[in-house]
């Protein structure tokens, strides 16, 4: 009989593009599975904690605690509350109910030990580690400044020692002492829509549209300018045909997401990686807060699941490490773990998975193998690690026809026997084959796949 063999060549290579278009070493539909608790095998999903207790509604924007004070990150939601994570616990500190919070538009930052957040026509200051005060016209009234443009994003960033502010075509800044309102004007047909420290740590990158066309529906040309900081003058402005939503340093890559693509910028042109599995909605688009990065590892919202993109170990490659609900934000809280929130309904939650760890394995499809001819599929030979020897361990293998219907090929179940290798007897006669492995019962790591075939008379 001949072989058609799956294994970590398979597993460490990107996640296809699509079942058609087999770009990768297996299907787009394998999504949950931790490929970062062991190269080239694969585990379920990385562990969860679920964090939801004392959180009134979806999470907006999130940012660390650059100072170390006590908490781990902190949190805003569309309602305006505000919220700390110190290690599993959530606190909701404070509750801003003078200003109107939008997802894309508000950004949360923290800055000399002090957290900021913008509102549609205001910025809140919040100081103190457990935010102990709340002054939620700290821009306006306070500083006595022109209110923000509520029909534009304002965006925050920090160089060095300044907080930088997007709102339509200016950014205002402010030093710990002095805020500036309009301290660079850019060209008046340009609105400000993402903004982030340069890789020199000295200047800004600013991503500008020349329309406020939030959906993305209607491309608008941008512009890419980077600017001095020391001079406060943008010393380079580059056109691009694209509308950028967010951006992230990676590991001293610049990533960008801009309608239902992800790139990276090269010099200051941006090279295409991938398309996204995204609508053209604003909730949808890859602003800031659905951007992180795990281990020198990019992770980019995409709906209800997590696109991972880093080295596995024989090059970088794409892969799925979570699938849930519709995700919300995500941001690396601490020590390899991922805090990301989902909505169902009117239902916030908050949970937390921990890559140094791995569930069970929900699905993993391998591509759409085409035969040029009918073939008997008498066998597939399943290498895993071993199962339990005190306990029961389980899992299903499935064979998927041409029209996307499954047949079960066999449910391996193990009680208290220690095994790492599963044979599948089957006849399956057909030119075209894509097998699941589903349903582990056990924290069972997959290896290697052997499809024995033959030729049908």
């Amino acid at each position: 009989m001949q072989t058609l063999t799956i294994d970590k060549n398979n597993i460490l290579a990107s996640v296809s593009q699509s079942d058609y278009d087999q770009n990768g070493g297996y299907s787009p539909e394998s999504k949950g599975h931790n490929l970062l608790k062991e190269k080239g095998v694969i585990h379920g999903m990385p562990t969860v904690t679920d964090l939801s207790a004392n959180l009134l509604d979806n999470v907006i924007g999130t940012t660390r605690d650059r100072n170390f004070l006590g908490n781990d990150v902190y949190l805003l939601d569309a309602s305006g509350n505000y919220y700390t994570l110190n290690g599993s616990t959530l606190t909701k500190r404070k509750t801003d109910s003078t200003n109107t919070y939008a997802f894309g538009t508000s950004d949360i930052i923290n800055f000399q030990g002090e957290v900021f957040a913008t509102s549609q026509g205001d910025i809140t200051r919040l100081t103190g580690s457990d935010l102990a005060t709340i002054d939620e016209t700290w821009w306006t009234v306070t500083l006595g400044l022109t209110a923000l443009d509520a029909n534009y994003r304002h965006p925050l960033e920090v160089v060095e020692d300044t907080m930088y502010i997007g709102d339509k075509k200016m950014i205002h800044t402010w030093d710990g002492t002095t805020g500036t309102y309009n301290a660079l004007p850019l060209p008046t047909d340009q609105n400000i829509t993402a903004m982030i420290k340069h890789p020199n740590g000295r200047d800004l990158i600013v991503f500008t549209s020349g329309t406020a066309n939030y959906s993305h529906i209607n491309k608008g040309q941008g512009k890419i300018y980077v600017v001095d900081t020391l001079t406060l003058e943008f010393v380079n402005e580059v056109e691009i045909d694209e509308q950028v939503e967010g951006a992230i340093n990676v590991n001293g890559t610049i990533f960008v997401t801009y309608g239902q693509n992800l790139g990276f910028l090269s010099g200051l042109s941006i090279s295409w990686l991938r398309d996204l599995n995204i609508s053209y909605s604003s909730s949808e688009l890859g602003y800031k807060h659905h951007l992180s990065s795990i281990d020198n590892h990019l992770l980019v919202v995409e709906d209800d699941a997590v696109l991972a993109f880093g080295d596995l170990g024989e090059g970088n490659a794409f892969w799925y490490p979570i699938k849930d609900g519709t995700i919300d934000f995500i941001i690396n809280s601490i020590e390899n773990k991922l805090l990301y929130g989902t909505t169902s309904g009117s239902t916030a939650k908050l949970f937390e998975r921990d890559f140094d760890d791995a569930g069970v394995l929900g699905n993993w499809r391998s591509n759409k193998i085409s035969f040029p001819k009918d073939v008997w599929i008498r066998r597939i030979d399943i290498i895993h690690t071993e199962t339990n020897g005190s306990g029961t361990s389980s899992f299903s293998v499935t064979s998927i026809n041409n029209e996307g219907n499954g047949t079960q090929l066999k449910d391996a179940t193990y009680n208290n026997v220690q095994v790492t290798k599963t044979r599948v007897d089957c006849n399956v006669l057909t030119s075209f084959f894509q097998f699941l492995l589903s349903g582990s019962s056990d924290l069972i790591g997959f290896k290697k796949m052997t499809i024995y075939y033959e030729p049908a008379e």
